[in-house]
């Protein structure tokens, strides 16, 4: 089987299901992606296939890339990971951002976002219990 048979007889139909899950119309989408609805609805219908500018679209859009490719939702695979010891964390598209430029910096930049991070997490302590400062410290350590 072709690449391109592939894709209309898998992705298309997972394409269409994950815009579906997300609640949004052809249109919607399309818009999101930088297409017009009649080549989203191309896409949808294996006449055409998304290039990875459209598929980097589609991924932000909350979109479950991996889905739409593999047919493996992400939720499976970091079930096992959790199955083989490994810590499996689900992370919401901010949080992933954040991850994500954090991977990305320089050694430096990461140390000042530790820092920033420990300051954070001594503010939310302050706050829930004035006079625990040993948790403060043991949360900065």
């Amino acid at each position: 089987m072709s690449i391109r048979e592939t894709f209309i007889s898998q992705c298309a139909p997972r394409i269409a299901e994950e815009r579906l899950r997300l609640g949004l119309s052809q249109q919607a989408i399309a818009t999101l992606c930088g297409v017009s609805r009649e080549v989203w609805g191309k896409y949808e219908r294996g006449i055409a296939i998304p290039g990875g500018d459209v598929l980097l679209a589609i991924a932000r859009t909350d979109a479950d890339t991996l889905y739409i490719l593999t047919g493996v939702r992400v939720t499976e695979v970091l079930r096992r990971g959790e199955e083989v010891g490994e810590e499996a964390v689900v992370l919401k598209p901010d949080e992933a951002a954040l991850v994500d430029n954090y991977r990305h910096s320089p050694e430096s930049a990461k140390r000042n976002l530790q820092a920033v991070g420990v300051a954070f997490a001594q503010q939310r302590v302050a706050k829930r219990s004035p006079g625990n400062r040993e948790h403060a410290a043991a949360v900065s350590a």
